[in-house]
């Protein structure tokens, strides 16, 4: 069995079911899917663990854990403890049906405890190496045979849970704590994993599904820089453990522009069959981007570990044309136009930037236009530079080779 390191999450998922034609195919039992991660994180509403020893006198017991794999809970009781799950259920004699789907991976006795609280009675018993060669899953209300005692300790009978209240059809009991846990052999106990816990009533059937939480990784352009306009692909690919989920499984890419607190989805998609999703974005300024599983209606959200920044670059044209004197007008097209200053230098040999001939501001269309001072007549090279805004980065232009008069 392997942990899951993931954060602690709760999602309890609840359909109704709708009513089957005659000769169709019943409708499959709601499912309420229970998320976790991490080691001994809380469980969910109505379900609680319990630690016991196995040695007499009790020895120090191993550390006792449970936590979430890819598709059950598992409980690891440590060197001579035993561990068990409690599950309350609201009325005994309603029930119809209650299964669990149950995998062991050291042979031993399962223990199997019903408890009434409010009349004072309890049902004890085990079974023998379930659980093995692939799992095992087992209706509680008819296997194994219990062994009944009231609250003295009296024999009230040995029977299963069915046959124990259709001996006593006078009786209604009120609300029961089912348990199944880890067993004892001689001073040790295997570890367990349970899943799929189908309580069936009069009323209808729910399905207790325990999942650990999957995790996507954020495969894109760390810190790469785009111009404005220009696209993007962010990958991801969702894994629990390092095994990737299968097709369909629900991810979102968030988005935080600069400059804002918040974030916000970006794009919603289902993996395709290897656990993949991608998605092109064309962010209109600097944007951190990370990807989420899950969504509100029928999961939580896990988070990818890390983020990306993709940065953007303003996108700037340079022409410069001449006066009938000679003179020089630089006109700067600046894609997208905050008011960003413009400067236009002259450039010096080795491609450095030298001295400003002239500067402005982009106006709402998006072009600025500025009157050229150069320090000489003739041939020299200038470029005009845009200084960063509102989250888009700063940028400059091609050279051009212009000749002016001061």
């Amino acid at each position: 069995m392997r942990r899951c390191a993931a954060p602690l999450v709760l999602l309890v998922l609840s359909s109704l079911l709708g009513t089957v034609p005659a000769g169709a195919d019943p409708a499959p039992a709601p499912r309420v899917e229970i998320w976790r991660g991490g080691q001994n994180t809380d469980l969910p509403p109505g379900f609680t663990s319990r630690l016991d020893v196995c040695s007499t006198p009790p020895n120090a017991v191993g550390e006792p854990h449970y936590y979430f794999t890819q598709d059950a809970l598992a409980l690891s009781p440590g060197h001579e403890g035993t561990l068990a799950l409690a599950h309350a259920v609201p009325m005994l004699d309603a029930l119809t049906t209650y299964r669990v789907a149950l995998r062991t991976y050291v042979p031993g006795d399962l223990t199997v405890r019903v408890e009434i609280p409010l009349a004072g009675i309890t049902g004890s018993g085990s079974i023998t190496d379930a659980g093995i060669d692939g799992g095992s899953e087992i209706d509680l209300l008819v296997q194994p045979e219990l062994t009944w005692l009231d609250d003295e300790d009296e024999l009230l009978d040995v029977a299963t849970v069915d046959e124990f209240l259709r001996s006593r059809p006078d009786h209604d009991y009120p609300s029961a704590l089912i348990v199944v846990g880890t067993g004892c052999r001689g001073e040790r106990s295997g570890g367990l994993e349970i899943d799929d816990v189908v309580v069936g009533t009069a009323s209808g059937t729910t399905v207790t599904d325990f999942r650990g939480l999957r995790r996507p990784t954020l495969n894109g352009p760390a810190e790469d820089p785009i111009s404005y306009g220009e696209a993007v692909t962010l990958r991801t690919k969702v894994w629990n453990g390092g095994e990737a989920e299968l097709a369909g499984a629900p991810v979102q890419l968030w988005a935080r522009p600069s400059g804002s607190a918040r974030e916000r989805v970006v794009a919603t998609l289902r993996t395709t069959a290897d656990g993949t999703a991608s998605t092109t974005v064309r962010p209109s300024r600097s944007t951190r981007y990370r990807w989420s599983y899950g969504s509100a209606a029928d999961r939580p959200y896990t988070w990818s570990e890390k983020s990306v920044a993709v940065r953007v670059f303003s996108v700037v044209g340079l022409r410069v044309r001449r006066t009938a004197r000679g003179h020089g007008v630089a006109v700067v097209r600046v894609s997208p136009a905050h008011r960003q200053r413009v400067r236009v230098r002259e450039v010096l040999r080795g491609g450095r930037f030298g001295a400003v001939l002239g500067s402005g501001r982009v106006g709402a269309s998006g072009v600025a236009r500025i009157r050229l001072t150069p320090r000489k007549a003739g041939a020299q090279r200038v470029v005009a530079v845009v200084a960063g805004s509102a989250g888009v980065l700063g940028s400059h232009s091609r050279s051009l080779k212009v000749r002016l008069r001061p």
